[in-house]
Formats: structure tokens, sequence, C-alpha cells
């Protein structure tokens, strides 16, 4: 037997906004009171168990299909419980009404025997409708309470009570930060927040949300690890669906390649874009439970704007913006890149054969077609990652993530791309000399105190020590301008040091690996090599870097600078200048 259930509902959310409400269909099951899921993937498949009026329900998740502002379809085929399989279908409609509301159809189908058809069916109907007419309504007076604010958060911070305020009191006390107004605006934050938002805390949308400023989360986030409150974990993502695939305590339980079983995709996990590094709150902060109330698969892969049955594909039309795309077949692995460029077209078709590696399209609404096998499916993706992330390479070099993972290794055999990085090396001058006119013993106090002096202004321009080679240091930023600063407060602090040591430096940008070394975790490749070579350029107190490195540097701060000398290095094929 089969029961339908069919409704409209109207709002004054903007589409993309309602788009958002819509698809984060796991938020809106908590909100609406449905239990929470447990899920696995067995043979490929996602198989989801959770309770419904105390009876245990099994069911095979379906892939969800979508596109992006239109409609999300599901399916699911049941193995326990009240009911067969139940199909759920969201649609965005284009016609808005009469006074100007936009609408949201939404359709159930369920198939099952006469106690679904007869009391299950219409009770759940009845329930649906009015719950989630409820959630829009509520999530239009949020939007409409905080848009201005540009506090778009589908779900608004709670009211604080007051054992949570003594809480927040004892923590600051027992992570004993030096910045503790700072700790307390985060940990406001992070209690008051949703379970579904803080489950993996991000240190860049954190600071977004809190307005704080990323390098000042980041140094309470490890403070909280420190005391036992959070836990880092490196999240291995798929470069396909977006979605971790492992998270792991240490770098060392990282592999160099891993299996995304959904999308049928073994990937490498030593790209530059691999590893995203989150903080997970513990028992002892809160107790987050369950996070899965739905599959949520738009929300969750929000940068795929398409992902529809090839055989069920006629054309679909989608508002394409400026940038990188790719177009491409879940199973039969086709692929096609589709490039966007910043001029409008009125309308434009394509057919995708996949014979092109390569597309150019105008921006603009865009009619996409492509016919294809009756098992696989169509994937059409935006190629640009969010901003928010925070990548391996930006946490390794950081002081503060530095100190919660300095006895850490990669498993063997991994050399990890940390991404760009600006390296800077310091070397004394005359060493040999300095160690004749001191003798031994005042020479190695001198060169420790110049380390620790060195160490100290590099971590208060966000920068870590890579390691001591010799009288040298060599030391990795993400931050062009906080690498030129610090270089220059190096030059300053050893201008008229009591030991009389003279000191010259290099600092190169470029692509870096990580790897194992004596010293544990270390920087290797060209970058690396570079800036250790450029300073051959350099005298005593002077600096060498690379041109292209220079033009990174913000203009305020060249503004400064005095070109003593330059030149083009025929073996690093680099035009160096020295200051």
């Amino acid at each position: 037997m089969i029961y339908q259930n069919k409704f409209i509902i109207t709002t004054k959310l903007p589409i993309d906004r309602l788009w958002a409400v819509m698809s984060d269909t796991s938020r809106m099951n908590k909100t609406m009171g449905l239990p929470p899921w447990e899920e696995a993937e067995l043979n490929g498949s996602r198989v989801v168990r959770t309770h419904v009026l105390g009876q245990e329900q099994e069911w095979v998740e379906s892939p969800w299909t979508w596109i992006v502002n239109q409609e999300i379809n599901q399916e699911r085929i049941y193995k326990k419980g009240l009911m067969q399989k139940q199909t759920g279908k969201f649609r965005l409609l284009s016609e808005k009404t009469s006074d100007g509301l936009n609408q949201v159809e939404v359709s159930f189908t369920w198939y099952g025997g006469a106690l679904l058809r007869f009391v299950i069916g219409p009770m759940s109907a009845k329930f649906l409708k009015k719950a989630m007419t409820e959630y829009v309504q509520n999530q239009e007076r949020i939007y409409f309470a905080n848009v201005k604010a540009k506090n778009l958060a589908l779900t608004p911070l709670r009211e604080l009570t007051a054992q949570d305020t003594d809480f927040i009191e004892v923590i600051t006390k027992e992570a004993q930060s030096s910045k503790p107004e700072i700790l307390k605006t985060l940990l406001r934050y992070l209690i008051a927040s949703d379970s579904l938002d803080i489950h993996k805390i991000n240190p860049k949308k954190t600071a977004k949300d809190t307005g704080l400023k990323t390098h000042e989360v980041i140094e309470q986030l490890t403070k909280l690890t420190q005391s036992g409150y959070l836990a880092l974990t490196w999240d291995v993502i798929c470069p396909h669906c977006r979605g971790p695939q492992l998270e792991a305590a240490k770098l060392r339980f990282v592999a160099e390649s891993t299996i995304c079983q959904s999308c049928d995709l073994e990937f490498s996990t030593q790209s530059d874009q691999s590893i995203e590094v989150t903080f997970k709150p513990q028992s002892k902060f809160r107790e987050i439970g369950s996070i899965t109330y739905c599959a949520a698969e738009p929300a969750k892969k929000s940068h795929i704007l398409m992902n529809w049955p090839a055989s069920e594909m006629q054309s679909a039309k989608i508002d394409l913006k400026p940038g990188t795309y790719r177009a491409r077949t879940l199973h039969s692995k086709k692929e096609c890149a589709v490039k966007v460029e910043d001029k409008t077209a009125s309308k434009q078709k394509i057919n995708l054969d996949f014979k092109q590696p390569l597309m150019t399209l105008a921006s603009g609404e865009t009619e996409i077609s492509y016919t294809g096998s009756e098992k696989d499916f169509f994937v059409f993706e935006s190629l640009a990652w969010s901003d928010e992330r925070y990548l391996a390479g930006e946490a390794l070099s950081n002081t503060h993530i530095r100190t919660l993972v300095n006895d850490d290794l990669l498993k063997s055999g991994v050399k990890l791309d940390i991404g760009e990085q600006i390296i800077l090396f310091t070397d004394i001058v005359g060493s040999t000399p300095m160690y004749k006119r001191l003798g031994d013993n005042k020479a190695f106090i001198a060169v420790q105190d110049h380390y620790v002096e060195i160490e100290n202004i590099i971590k208060a321009n966000s920068g870590v020590v890579v390691k001591f080679i010799g009288d040298a240091v060599m030391a990795a930023f993400t931050d062009a301008s906080l690498a030129f600063k610090a270089n220059q407060e190096i030059h300053s602090a050893f201008k008229n040091n009591k030991d009389s040591l003279v000191l010259r430096t290099s600092f190169h940008i470029g692509q870096v690996l990580c790897v194992n070394m004596n010293v544990g975790l270390d920087y290797f490749g060209q970058t690396v090599n570079t800036a250790a070579k450029l300073q051959g350029w350099a005298d005593g107190f002077e600096t060498a870097v690379s041109e292209q490195t220079l033009q990174r540097v913000p203009e305020s701060q060249r503004l400064q600078l005095t070109i003593k000398k330059s030149g083009f290095d025929d073996k690093l094929r680099e035009q160096v200048l020295v200051f």
C-alpha cells in the first residue's frame, strides 16, 4: 500500500537562504525532535539505524540527488521497521505567490502495509507539515533578525546560564591564558553554540563568528587542548565529496593514500589540500552526543551544484558564477574541466560528451545536458575550496599548534605537501673568529642566547622554528608580512648585542614538503634550498631575498627598504635583492 503527502510552504526567505534551510535536513530533523541516526558503510551502501515509536528502523539510504537552489530527492529501502520504502522531494518553485513569497513544495511517499496506510502515514503527514512549516517560519525570523548583523547561522546562540558563567571562570583559571578576556569570548561562543556547529571546531570559521582574530582563536584553542577540554584532529578530506575519511589524533596515523567508499575513490593524502585541522570538544568540556539526524548530502557537499542519475539527465539549468568547475561521472570516471569567465551570456547550452578536457563558458544561466549509463551519476561541482579551511600546512607553521605536535612524526614514506610557506634562514657571520675571540664556553652561551632571542621573535610573529643548524636558524611562516616583520626585528635585536654577533638572513616563498628527518618533522624541497642558498648574497646585517618573494610583502613595508645590491642568480634562476 502507498500513502502520499504533498504540501507547499511559503516564505519571505530569499532562494539561496531557503536552499540552505531545506538542504540541511540533519539540523531540520533535530529541531523537529526526530531521533538521531547511527550509520555505517556496508558493501558500498550507507546503512542507517534508528528507533521510531520504540521500534528499531534499519534502511539503506540511496545516494541523494539534487540541483542547487531547485530540487532535492532522497530514497530509503527499509530492511526493518514500519515501512518498506520511503521517497522524499523538496522542490523550490520558480513561481512566487501573488504577494511575492517564495515557495517550496514538499512531498513524501511511503510504501508499506495497512498500518502505514491508515495510521502511521496520516499521523506522519500531519506532523511533518506542521513541524516543517514551523521550522521554515522560525528560520525566517532568525534570518531577518540577524541579517543586518551578518550573523547568518541557521541555529542562533542560546542564552548562557549562571552555571555556564561559573564554568567559564573555572576553565579560564585552569587554562592560565595570558589573554583571559579573549578566552572567555571564545568559551561563551563554544558553550552557547548548537552541537551541530561545534562538533568540529574550525579556527577560521570560529574567528569569523566571534569577531576574534584567527591567531587569537588558535592560541586559545591550543590552551583548551593542553587543559584537556579539546582535542586536535588531522582530518583527511576526500577531494570529491570533501568529507573527512579519517580523523587522526596524530599525523603518524595518516597513510600515503586512503579510500572514500561513497565516492569509490582512492586518493593521495599528500596534497596541500588533503588535510584539515580541527578541534573536537571532549567530555570534560561538553557532551556533544550524536550529530547525525539525516544524511543532508546537499548541505555537506555544498560545492556540488548538481548530483543526478545519468540515465535521467535530460537537461538542467544552473546559474554559473565565474570560476573553475568540473563535470564528472561517479562510476565511469569521466571528467571535464569547465572554466567560467567573468562575462555574461544571455543564455547558453552545453552538451557534455566528455570529449574535450576543457570547456570555456560565460557566466550566467546555463543549460547542461548529458545522457549516460543507467547506474551512473552525473556530477557538476565547483573546484573552489572554502577560505575558512585550516590546512595542515598552516597548522604546522603555527607556533601554538607546534607545542601540541612536537613529538609527532609522519608515517614512514609519507611526504606531506604543506603548501606555500615563507622559509627564513638566519646565520652568524664569522662564527670561527667569534669562537676564538670569546672562547668556547662564552661563545656557546652566546649562540644559545641568540637561539632564544630569535625563537621569541619568530613566535611573536606567528612563525615556527623548524630547526637549529649549527649557528643557523630555519623558520617558517604562512604570512609574508609577518615573515618580513620578524626578519627586521631580528636584525634590530642584534645590531648592538653584547657579544658583537653579526647576523645575515634570507627568505624565500614557495611550495614546501613536510618530511621526517633526524630532528623530527622537517621541511624540504626547492623552496628551502633556495632560501638557504640566497644567504650567499648577504653580508653582515643584510638580508637576501628573491624579487618575487619581496613582491608578496605589503608595499607599506617595502617602502622602508633601501636596496643595496641586486642581480640574477643563474644557479637559482632567481632575481635577487639585498637590503
